[in-house]
């Protein structure tokens, strides 16, 4: 009994060992093995990138009077809960293109944590290190029971710890660690911090604080710094001022007295450790003398277009432009876009011109203009903007704006100024092609606008452009809205086939609608509302309307006026086949005067968008002054 017991056991095992065994298909469990030169100790001399990387084993320590050189493109492992302390001198000169990294061994087997190792620790001798081009990651383990330089110290719980010392840290990356990112400690602690990201630490961003049993805390120099999403305050404790919004800086974006700044830097992929600046990081060209904040400089090629382009001259001899980011023109400044020249826009990124823009002959498009849903969000120049600028003879494809809701913007978006717009071309705009607000007065004229969303050209708060000479068809909304006390000089433009209203008046807006020709439009001519009351002659007026609203009441599709809105007509041809000719308070009130005529304009071949006037037309003789009205009736095409 007891032979065949061992036998059963003996084959048990035999079996066992088999159904265990590691195949040569199947890889061990468990993570994977830091690799690199192993180091721990005292170090000093030199650490070459040919050994590199290092896969550091235990504490780490540059002695009192020696000094360490660490060549640039190193990386330093921590294999552990280790930390590095330098007592003399650290010279980790990394390079713009080829960072020292100090990260954990998970971290370089990308499987980087908070806390996975413990600090750089720059004691009292330290004062003449330096970190430059550096990446500090995954370390400042939290950890209440090591403290520095003995029991009476502070807890080493920060990425980079500076007791009583005054290292130069500068374009360095300080991320993902789990507690401060750095830590000054003590009176004498002056280190001097610039240009450097500090991003999503599980602590402060920058922490100063007295050693203990002292009054006195830490007075570092803190100078063009981003700290963004560390997990309690980005400068915490820090010398006064610091972290306080009181300038801008030449991004237009919002600093402290020393160009620090709390914005998220736009990374292209953090978790997986590309710290790569995306083209609309706001550290590109925010750092001291335009440098890069971080320790990735992003370089902008030479016919990449980016925030402040004011001095530029765009010529075609450059194209394509690659639009990477918004553009903006600072007071004072002048953007010239030359004849021929071409703007791809990257992204759904715009113009904003506070200066002087000088634009002729140019083509606006996004990267993918064949697609019509890829749109580019258009320019916007505001009341600061120089009203001697100009947009001519341009082409723009599928705008978009970032004002998409009342007052809407548009493919060009005027604010309180008055400038030229002529000649250019709009195809595919989502929302307006022309956008005129807040007193706005420019000059559109002799643009072909095909295509567009909420209306052609939009004037609101008390605008009033000189609208002539424009084509206008093929769009959703309104071709010309005006709104809220807008009343521009509407003359000699053609506005057809649109699929809701040609001229809508609303909110005490009293335009002068001269000599246009306002046709095939599948709702209605022009729509007087909310006590508007302008003056309208020498148009034609045909054709609007479709067997849907033709039915409607309400609004008619000749010309209607309604809430207390009470229109001037003379000398106007308004036509329909069917439908109304004239609804609502105009109709109750007796109609227009006999100077309107009611008769088929007889355009050349109104469906293929000719509206010249045969040669029997009655509107050849119906204006005022004894010629014809409509689009043609007066002023060169």
């Amino acid at each position: 009994m007891k032979l065949r017991v061992i036998l059963w056991l003996a084959l048990s095992a035999l079996l066992l060992g088999y159904g265990c065994a590691t195949s040569d298909h199947q890889a061990p469990t468990g993570p994977a093995p830091v690799t690199g030169t192993p180091i721990s100790g005292a170090l000093s001399g030199v650490l070459s990138a040919a050994d590199s990387p290092y896969r550091v084993t235990g504490d780490l320590t540059v002695p009192a009077g020696e000094s360490l050189v660490i060549e640039h493109g190193v990386e330093l492992r921590f294999d552990g809960l280790y930390m590095f302390l330098v007592q003399g001198h650290l010279e980790a000169l990394g390079t713009a293109d080829d960072n020292i990294i100090f990260t954990s061994g998970q971290g370089s087997l990308g499987n980087g944590d908070f806390g996975q190792w413990r600090a750089l620790v720059f004691d009292t001798g330290a004062d003449t290190s330096i970190l430059q081009y550096c990446q500090v990651k995954f370390g400042a383990v939290w950890d209440s029971t090591v403290r520095y330089p003995d029991s009476t110290g502070l807890w080493v719980n920060g990425a980079i710890y500076c007791w009583n010392s005054s290292p130069i840290i500068r374009n360095c990356n300080i991320v993902m660690n789990g507690y401060h990112g750095i830590y000054c400690i003590g009176s004498q602690s002056k280190p001097y911090i610039l240009n450097n990201l500090i991003y999503e630490n599980d602590g402060d961003g920058i922490r100063c604080e007295p050693i203990p049993g002292q009054a006195v805390k830490a007075e570092p120099e803190i100078w063009y710094n981003d700290s963004k999403e560390n997990n309690a305050r980005q400068y915490a404790e820090a010398p006064d001022g610091i972290g306080e919004r009181t300038r801008i800086n030449d991004n237009g974006d919002s600093t402290d007295f020393q160009f620090n700044m709390s914005l998220d830097p736009l990374f292209e992929d953090f978790a997986m450790q590309d710290y790569r600046l995306h083209p609309c990081s706001p550290c590109i060209v925010a750092g001291l003398s335009g440098a890069t904040i971080g320790s990735i400089p992003y370089y902008v090629g030479a016919t990449e277009l980016r925030g402040d382009a004011g001095g530029r001259v765009i010529t075609a001899a450059g194209n394509p432009w690659t639009v990477s980011c918004d553009i903006f023109v600072n007071p004072g400044e002048t953007l010239t876009i030359e004849p021929g020249s071409r703007l791809l826009f990257e992204g759904i990124y715009g113009m904003h011109i506070s200066g002087k823009l000088e634009a002729e002959g140019a083509t606006f498009i996004p990267r993918d203009s064949a697609n019509a849903a890829i749109k580019w969000l258009g320019i916007l120049l505001d009341e600061n903007a120089d009203p001697n600028s100009y947009i001519r003879n341009c082409r723009f494809v599928n705008t978009s704006t970032t004002l998409n809701g009342e007052p809407y913007g548009g493919a060009i978006t005027v604010q309180g100024i008055s400038l030229d717009i002529s000649e250019n071309t709009f195809e595919g705009m989502q929302f307006a092609a022309v956008s005129c607000q807040y007193r706005a007065q420019p000059i559109i004229a002799d643009n072909v606008i095909n295509g567009y969303g909420t209306m052609a050209i939009n004037c609101f708060d008390n605008s009033h452009p000189s609208i002539h000479h424009n084509k206008i068809f093929n769009g959703l909304g309104y071709g010309i809205l005006c709104d809220f006390t807008s009343s521009p000089l509407i003359e000699a433009n053609l506005i057809y086939d649109n699929l809701h209203i040609g001229i809508k008046c609303e909110n005490q807006s009293s335009p002068i609608v001269q000599y246009n020709t306002i046709a095939l439009n599948a709702y209605a001519g022009i729509v007087c509302s909310l006590q508007s009351n302008p003056l309208i002659k020498n148009n034609i007026v045909a054709f609007n309307g479709s067997p849907v609203t033709w039915a409607d009441s309400a609004y008619g599709n000749g010309v209607t006026a309604q809430n207390s809105s009470f229109p001037q007509l003379a000398y106007n041809d308004v036509y329909q086949e069917q439908g109304a000719l004239y609804n609502g308070e105009m109709l109750s009130a007796g109609g227009p005067d006999s100077t309107n005529i009611s008769s088929d304009p007889l355009f050349v071949n109104a469906t293929a968008g000719n509206f010249h006037l045969q040669a029997n037309s009655p509107a050849l003789t119906a204006a005022e002054d004894g010629g014809q009205v409509g689009a043609y009736g007066q002023g060169e095409w």
